[in-house]
């Protein structure tokens, strides 16, 4: 049995989500683990296992559960003890993520491949990581991880010290090879996700490491990441023909998060409010 996790077209365009501590989440559909898959007791991080992709607008599955008699699990026990052994585990590899949205992204390119974990590192409220502090939980879960999926494009930049200390770890950077916007100082812009466009190639960036990371499984990842990257592409047709008709209009933007975005839909950004995450606006961006 999988999970589900739903794409939302409200998602590239929510401000609140791309970059503030609050966010207006994807819609999730989850179905129940295995029984025999203990489900984690922590509400954070967000943690699925052999996560599914599903269509859009589909409705919540009846939540199943396996009933087993006491007899048959009296006499279960009684042949574990008479084994003498303990029954191992099942010992499953975790993809970690720094933040929402390349877990979404890696949610959906490892759908059912057999063994995986997806984890996302923080909690979806986080937002940007731009002052992100790691935590004694943040480094656990570092140091349990086999593969970590970043933004990149400097997102990340403290994460420098905890991944020298696992210099094991497989680290696969979502934004590797992509063309960067950057602002009037000549930063970087991190924020490719926002745009459509590069979303999709994130998504295909991740399928492409993550495929020569897991040699068996690597057409499976493939599979998955053309099936997404698809799937985000009939929501940028759809979007387009929304929006094409303000192209060329100003718009007013919370945070440096939306220069991509505003390039693919053709807009101009005339001013941007509340630069950095927390800080106040000034009256003259009020007036």
């Amino acid at each position: 049995m999988v999970n589900y996790q739903a794409w939302d077209p409200r998602w590239e365009a929510s401000a609140a989500f791309l970059c503030q501590s609050r966010s207006t989440s994807p819609e999730l559909k989850r179905e129940d683990e295995l029984n025999t898959k203990e489900r984690p007791s922590q509400a954070s991080p967000t943690t699925v296992t052999d996560s599914v992709i599903g269509g859009e607008g589909a409705e919540q599955g009846d939540r199943v559960r396996c009933r087993c008699f006491p007899l048959a699990l009296l006499l279960l026990s009684c042949a574990l003890w008479s084994c003498g052994k303990d029954v191992p585990a099942k010992t499953d590899r975790t993809i970690l993520c720094s933040f929402y949205p390349v877990y979404i992204a890696t949610l959906n390119v490892a759908h059912d491949v057999p063994g995986i974990r997806v984890v996302d590192m923080t909690s979806p409220r986080t937002g940007c990581l731009h002052d992100y502090q790691l935590n004694p939980d943040d480094m656990k879960r570092i140091e349990g991880a086999w593969a970590f999926v970043i933004n990149g494009a400097g997102m990340e930049a403290f994460l420098q010290e905890a991944l020298s200390n696992r210099p094991d770890l497989a680290v696969v950077d979502a934004n590797r090879g992509v063309a960067l916007l950057h602002d009037s100082s000549g930063q970087e812009n991190p924020h490719v996700w926002v745009s459509i466009f590069g979303a999709i190639q994130q998504v295909q960036n991740i399928g492409e490491q993550l495929a020569r990371l897991d040699s068996n499984h690597a057409t499976l990842y493939r599979a998955n990441a053309s099936r997404y990257a698809a799937r985000l592409d009939s929501l940028r047709t759809r979007m387009h023909a929304l929006l094409d008709p303000f192209a060329g209009t100003d718009i007013i933007t919370f945070h440096e998060a939306f220069p991509y975005f505003a390039r693919e839909f053709h807009l101009r950004i005339a001013a941007v409010v509340e630069r950095e995450p927390g800080s106040e606006p000034s009256a003259g961006e009020l007036a």
